[in-house]
């Protein structure tokens, strides 16, 4: 199969994908009745782009209709036709929801994932099969997407007043063999490989899934990239037609160096426009002024060389009704040129994360879930020191 997805107006992705073979096998007529389990989401109830229920709002499978939180399920395949690589990148197809924009540049590295605000309010990171977490959440292993718009401290314990957006996660089928190998190359420079593959170990009782991606891309700004490769494993065990145990692990790298969301002090300018003056004497009514009188000995690390720069001048900020005067001119320095000292600023995260579900149906209406999840995220961050001033 091969396609052309939009994933942004200014990138293009071409997708190569290649299915393995399906193979299965079929119970008898005279099976026992299964209960299902109210704790996950039955995928048969998904057409298309409408999926017929969701976790939210209850943690229970309830029809979206029956729930009192608006909802909003993005089902599998419009993930795969809208292009979208992760979470963030889907904000833009959420109702009321928008990625909130710091004023600091601090929050661009402290985190790996975006904030949210939903309906004007601040949201929780992300949840990962209701676990809340700072990661950003890529949709190689992602079964679905849910987006809740309202209150859910109560209901979910994150203390999320604009609501949740949660991903659950592939789980293995028991009664099936498949795969696919997805290649997608996109402009600017990147390309993007995934690996989904599913295989039975114990007829109708064991189950093993396997997904990793390896995704590697550059932006148009220089020393700007965004690397990452992920592994997830996912067992699922059915011991009695009323239990299933699922056990999932994840593991990955995410490299990346983000550009200072900031913009550069025109001083160059104001000395060109004043006529380039070098002249120790040159008034400070033309922008231009003396650095010192005195001695002013200024050391050069890089070749060990002391120079005094007595008598040397300097520009000086121009403000325009008090407001300083920044770069408009983009043929001093282009928009790609990343303000700050070395490649931009910088951050590894190395993770893992795991969780262990044993759901247990007693009666048709009584059902015990039991969950727990872990993380473990260390994030190395560097901030430069930023040189924004051409002059």
């Amino acid at each position: 199969m091969l396609h052309v997805v939009a994933v942004l107006p200014t990138i293009t992705t071409l997708t190569f994908a290649t299915a393995f073979a399906e193979s299965g096998s079929r119970k008898s007529a005279q099976s026992e009745i299964v209960v299902l389990n109210p704790f996950t989401v039955n995928s048969e109830g998904i057409v298309g782009y409408l999926a017929q229920s969701s976790l939210s709002g209850s943690r229970l499978n309830t029809n979206l209709a029956d729930l009192a939180v608006p909802t909003t399920a993005f089902t599998p395949e419009f993930l795969e036709d809208t292009g979208v690589r992760s979470v963030q990148e889907l904000v833009g197809y959420m109702t009321s929801t928008q990625i909130s924009f710091p004023e600091a540049n601090q929050a661009f590295f402290t985190t790996d994932s975006a904030q949210l605000q939903i309906r004007g309010l601040p949201a929780t990171n992300y949840a990962v099969n209701y676990f809340s977490t700072t990661l950003r959440l890529d949709v190689y292993n992602t079964q679905r997407v849910d987006q809740s718009r309202g209150a859910n401290s109560i209901l979910f314990g994150l203390g999320s007043p604009g609501g949740v957006v949660n991903v659950s996660t592939n789980r293995a089928t028991l009664d099936r063999t498949f795969g696919s190998i997805s290649v997608r190359g996109r402009h600017p420079g990147g390309m993007r490989t995934m690996l989904d593959f599913n295989q039975p170990l114990i007829r109708d009782r064991l189950s093993l899934r396997i997904d990793a991606v390896r995704d590697h891309g550059h932006t148009w700004r220089n020393h700007e990239y965004d690397h990452q490769d992920r592994i997830y494993i996912t067992l699922h065990g059915k011991p009695t037609s009323r239990t299933t145990i699922d056990v999932e692990f994840e593991h990955g790298v995410v490299n990346k160096s983000i550009g200072s969301p900031s913009t550069a002090a025109d001083l160059y300018t104001v000395w060109q426009n004043a006529g380039s003056r070098l002249s120790a004497t040159a008034n400070a009514a033309a922008g231009i002024k003396v650095i010192s009188n005195n001695n002013y000995v200024v050391y050069d690390t890089a070749t060990g060389v002391a120079t005094d720069w007595r008598g040397k001048t300097n520009t000086v900020a121009k403000t325009i009704e008090g407001t300083q005067a920044y770069l408009t001119d983009f043929s001093l320095m282009p928009k790609n040129v990343a303000l700050a000292a070395g490649p931009a600023y910088p951050q590894k995260t190395n993770y893992t994360r795991g969780s262990v579900f044993l759901a247990h149906s007693f009666s048709r209406d009584l059902h015990v879930e039991v969950a727990a999840d872990a993380h473990d995220a260390p994030r190395d961050t560097m901030n430069g020191a930023s040189l924004v001033t051409l002059q």
